[in-house]
């Protein structure tokens, strides 16, 4: 499966499913009070930058900042998500597997691999949770000979947590790589599409962001080509 989490202006319907992201702005009433770490009622968390995410749509929690190292406060928003939501199933991006690119290259019996592992398996109780989690894949270095390796790994790891696996892609370089934000070429593209579609559960595509801020849908660019023979074989 396919999930479509890209926030280009003027894009068409692309035929499969969205991903809407909700961000600590979205889901606290004072988003101001919340990072601060103090106490604030979980606000109109059905509100994105799109209006009110359709029944058939799907959505992630995005809570990058806090230091959480076994997971607890994101459990406690989970639940109280829940409570709002029981009938929509969340997961939250980046939190499980914590993305450790260096770490997870690295042979799986090497001492900074399993200090990786730990790190993960201490927020078990949060995946399982959830039920499902997205590691982010991000393409960090433009040098990409061992990105298979990285995701593969990722993947790997949050499969042992016995939980649906649904990571995240973007067809750009990351803004702190050699190239930030530039399009990758779109073998690499579709080579990576390919690799994480084989090993987890489904796939969500980000992007629509560049140095100038949102960018304009392009339908002519060499990775929509790309994403949409995934979709049309699907």
């Amino acid at each position: 499966m396919i999930f479509d989490a890209t926030l280009y202006a003027n894009k068409p319907d692309l035929g499969i499913p969205r991903m809407h992201q909700l961000d600590h702005t979205t889901l606290w009433d004072d988003w101001r009070r919340e990072r601060e770490g103090l106490p604030t009622r979980f606000g109109r968390i059905f509100q994105s930058e799109g209006g009110t995410v359709p029944d058939g749509d799907a959505v992630f929690l995005d809570i990058e900042h806090w230091p959480d190292p076994a997971g607890a406060r994101h459990i406690a928003t989970l639940r109280e998500w829940s409570r709002h939501y029981p009938a929509r199933r969340v997961g939250f991006y980046g939190v499980v597997p914590e993305r450790d690119y260096w770490a997870s290259i690295e042979p799986p019996q090497s001492r900074k691999y399993r200090a990786w592992q730990k790190r993960i398996e201490l927020r078990e109780s949060l995946a399982r949770e959830a039920g499902i989690v997205h590691p982010s894949l991000y393409t960090m270095y433009t040098d990409t000979s061992r990105w298979a390796e990285y995701a593969t790994a990722h993947i790997r790891e949050a499969k042992r947590l016995g939980v649906l696996v649904y990571p995240f892609i973007w067809p750009q370089f990351h803004p702190s790589s050699e190239q930030p934000w530039a399009f990758m070429p779109a073998e690499t593209f579709r080579d990576q599409l390919a690799l994480v579609l084989s090993l987890a559960d489904g796939v969500v595509i980000w992007g629509g962001w560049g140095t100038d801020g949102r960018l304009e849908w392009d339908d002519a660019a060499p990775w929509v080509s790309v994403l949409r023979e995934f979709i049309t074989a699907a």
